[in-house]
């Protein structure tokens, strides 16, 4: 598997999971936890089991949860919005050598800054449009891999947050009438975490967002 599906899908999704894992151990009647590991031995198609099939299962709802509720749309993420000539994060010397380059590579001519004050939604488009060749043509590159990794991994873990949330709630309450104070702990730090990361969502990710576009333009002015 690769480092972006281990660390910014696989990994947020296993973590995400222990406030289940506390629920199943816990809270769980004997025979229904009995039955669930029963299942979780079954294998259907070749090595598949029931376990591995529930892990994929939140492995694709948090990244589904993050891009549909936390994600920008592109014609509005930092690597488009640095090469607007309304962005102060670049110069606009910089801006032009980036144009040219683009316009060389892909025979795709970016708006003037006249056109994009007229129209500025048809504007991000054809820049959000040039910045996915970018990043196709940068590919794999190093620092790019590493910053779009890191990106990933915090928007998953912000996605999975809503889940983990309610499920650390039913610990909390399940603890608390049982007087489980040990779990009682583990499971508020599990809910004012995952809380923390859904009220700093934007400002996480958003941040995270930048990192990765400033090293994607660097990567491809640079090397490509």
């Amino acid at each position: 598997m690769a480092t972006y599906e281990i660390r910014a899908r696989l990994f947020p999704s296993l973590l995400l999971a222990i406030p289940g894992l506390i629920f199943q151990y816990f809270f769980l009647n004997p025979e229904i936890a009995d039955f669930l590991k029963f299942l979780g031995t079954l294998k259907f198609l070749g090595d598949i089991t029931l376990s591995i099939a529930i892990v994929y299962f939140f492995y694709q709802l948090n990244r589904l949860i993050a891009k549909s509720l936390f994600e920008k749309e592109e014609i509005f993420m930092p690597s488009t919005n640095f090469l607007l000539f309304s962005d102060s994060e670049y110069s606009d010397e910089y801006k032009r050598k980036i144009y040219e380059k683009i316009k060389n590579d892909f025979d795709l001519p970016l708006p003037s800054p006249l056109e994009q004050e007229t129209d500025e939604l048809n504007s991000r488009r054809r820049i959000a449009e040039a910045m996915s060749l970018v990043r196709k043509k940068v590919g794999d590159g190093i620092l790019a891999l590493q910053h779009n990794t890191e990106y990933g991994m915090w928007r998953n873990l912000i996605g999975g947050a809503v889940i983990s949330i309610v499920i650390s709630l039913i610990d909390i309450y399940f603890s608390f009438i049982l007087s489980y104070n040990s779990v009682l702990i583990v499971s508020s730090a599990f809910f004012i975490g995952n809380l923390i990361l859904l009220v700093l969502n934007k400002q996480i990710i958003d941040r995270a967002g930048k990192f990765y576009a400033r090293v994607l333009i660097q990567e491809y002015i640079t090397k490509y």
